[in-house]
């Protein structure tokens, strides 16, 4: 294929894009409307596989899986059976810190839950914070990443709860 070619290819992608956006934008609201969205929210991120001639595709590590593979990853918070409320495409399934908190943002610009649940990736004194302050708890379990002295607990969000016990206000919206 010629560089004319690709880049008729390039543009169709990319204006594909906005039209998924918009769709996507436009079911999200619909569920909103149609009271499917309950009272926790899930988040988690998961690998979005390609065939090892794609060119643009990272070479990926899974470590659950304990495996390599080539791709890009996707972080998606749904609510109520599956139903995706946000999310956001990424170099690979282990994403930073800032885009968990851009596709949270997006999630609770649809609607705000009581609970946010994740795993041990997700457990971050930053996000825990920024959903408290929100009115949403995070229900995470406990990483002692990256500290010489961790803590003797399953989950953090009781000692976040202490520390935020006056600026939160959490209410059954629903």
């Amino acid at each position: 294929m010629g560089t004319h070619g690709r880049t008729g290819v390039d543009q169709f992608l990319t204006d594909l894009e906005h039209v998924a956006d918009e769709v996507f934008d436009y079911l999200v609201e619909q569920a909103a409307v149609r009271g499917l969205l309950d009272l926790a929210y899930s988040i988690d991120s998961t690998d979005v596989r390609t065939m090892s001639a794609d060119q643009d595709a990272p070479k990926c590590y899974d470590p659950t899986a304990e495996e390599y593979y080539y791709g890009y990853g996707c972080m998606i918070v749904s609510t109520g059976s599956k139903i995706p409320i946000a999310a956001e495409f990424t170099e690979s399934k282990q994403a930073p810190e800032e885009t968990a908190m851009r596709v949270t943002s997006d999630a609770l610009a649809v609607d705000q839950p009581v609970w946010m649940i994740g795993d041990s990736a997700y457990d971050t004194l930053d996000w825990h914070d920024y959903l408290l302050t929100a009115g949403v708890v995070l229900i995470a379990p406990y990483n002692p990443r990256n500290t010489g002295d961790p803590l003797d607990i399953e989950y953090r969000v009781e000692e976040r709860i202490d520390e935020h016990s006056e600026d939160v206000q959490l209410s059954n919206q629903h």
